[in-house]
């Protein structure tokens, strides 16, 4: 999760990205379980993508984070109302904690780096002026490889209620993608499983690149297959060929797990592709 590190008045945010995939897996092993109590024909499988954003979503807010869903795109330039309502909308958007909540705003002056670490960017705030912060060495960070990690400096305040803008918040695309699905009703294999594969990564990360404004990011792939075999055989397929065709993005975070079979899925993996 986004981990904050404390001290002397300064706030430094650690995004872990591993934890943002536990939190997802969390969220789906949870649903598998109420399905599974309610003794349901049907599984996680059988749900549309957008009823598996809430899902998710409460298995982030058990990991700690704040948590939005269908939040607009931030704007590179400033437009007009109609343009404003019409922008595109990010599946999730995530905040350190419930109480640290997203700010739509104007653009603001120059951005961050997403490969700065740390990068500076001013805290907005609600309420009572924020107090200077002091330094603090890298030694602080966890023991744990850089590619990991997200890093964002903030100020801290003295009344804890924080605004964030754009570029403080980790922006998370969703694609579900399923071997075996229903059609009609009826349980059958997917006949365009490949191509949702290969589609879903390229539309989505290029989305996530588009925006200046986002500096952390990604793009969460849940794949439901026969087997783990084959899960993580057709997700590092997908992931070699988006990178012949130039996609960009950094090394993926990837959980296994296990699902009922009701269809022909017993087995999924969920994988970050960060921007």
């Amino acid at each position: 999760m986004f981990r904050l590190a404390q001290r002397a008045g300064n706030n430094r945010l650690v995004f872990e990205r591993g934890r943002i995939v536990d939190g997802c897996v969390r969220g789906l092993m949870d649903e598998q379980a109420r399905l599974r109590a309610d003794r349901s024909p049907r599984g996680i499988d059988a749900l549309p993508e957008v009823s598996l954003h809430a899902i998710l979503a409460q298995g982030l807010l058990s990991e700690g984070f704040g948590v939005s869903r269908e939040w607009p795109y931030p704007l590179a330039q400033p437009t007009s109302a109609r343009s404003r309502a019409e922008r595109q909308r990010c599946d999730l958007l995530l905040t350190p904690d419930p109480s640290w909540l997203p700010h739509d705003e104007q653009p603001p002056g120059p951005l961050p780096s997403p490969d700065a670490a740390p990068s500076s960017v001013t805290k907005r705030t609600r309420g009572k002026a924020s107090a200077k912060s002091r330094g603090r060495s890298d030694q602080s960070l966890p023991l744990f490889g850089r590619e990991h990690i997200e890093l964002v400096e903030v100020e801290s305040t003295a009344d804890g209620v924080h605004e964030l803008r754009a570029e403080e918040c980790f922006w998370l695309e969703v694609k579900l993608v399923s071997q075996f699905t229903y059609t009609r009703g009826v349980p059958e294999a997917n006949r365009t499983y490949g191509a949702e594969l290969s589609r879903g990564v390229r539309t989505d990360v290029a989305k996530l690149a588009a925006s200046e404004r986002v500096c952390f990011a990604g793009l969460l792939l849940v794949l439901l297959a026969r087997d783990a075999a084959t899960a993580s055989h057709d997700l590092a397929t997908c992931l070699v060929r988006a990178s012949d065709r130039g996609d960009a993005f950094r090394a993926p975070e990837v959980r296994s797990f296990e699902i009922d079979d009701r269809v022909g899925n017993a087995a999924g993996v969920a994988c970050l592709i960060p921007k």
